[in-house]
């Protein structure tokens, strides 16, 4: 009795796969919430990191501007882990991704930059696609100021390299 049982439902899993076939593409999923905040905070807790060690290896005029990203960093941290707590009713246990500091100023600056710039990206994607909409807002005013933040370490690579 329980392998009839078994096998309708394994006919059912089937046709329902069959008959969802339509000449439209598939949608891919996006991940959910929970998954895309802890990412998210994985990602900022290694920026801040990252920053917070920058200040101290470059020891000049750069120093301010990575102690100032480290603020920033640590600020989105705490309110991603807010919305993380708010959203999956948890505190995120997610570890910061690995990094190496570069040698140089300048190269320290490159590694800066492109991680404003994901970090920006990575933030207008969680604002279209996370299902709270505090969230999406504050995401995408985020997003703003890393852009912002990758704009002047644009502009300072510039001073330096004239």
């Amino acid at each position: 009795m329980d392998s009839n049982y078994d096998e309708q439902k394994v006919f059912d899993s089937v046709w329902q796969r069959v008959t969802d076939c339509s000449d439209e593409p598939k949608q891919v999923t996006a991940p959910d919430d929970k998954t895309l905040l802890s990412s998210l905070i994985a990602a900022e807790k290694s920026n801040h990191a990252f920053y917070h060690s920058a200040a101290h290896r470059v020891g000049n005029s750069c120093a301010s501007l990575f102690n100032s990203l480290a603020q920033v960093s640590r600020k989105r941290l705490g309110r991603l882990q807010t919305f993380h707590f708010l959203i999956c009713g948890n505190n995120c246990t997610a570890d910061a991704e690995r990094f190496e500091v570069p040698s140089g100023t300048l190269y320290t600056l490159r590694e800066a930059y492109w991680r404003e710039s994901e970090t920006a990206a990575q933030l207008i994607s969680a604002a279209a696609s996370i299902h709270n909409g505090k969230f999406s807002s504050y995401a995408a005013e985020f997003a703003r100021q890393a852009a912002e933040n990758a704009e002047h370490i644009i502009q300072l690579i510039d001073r330096i390299m004239k």
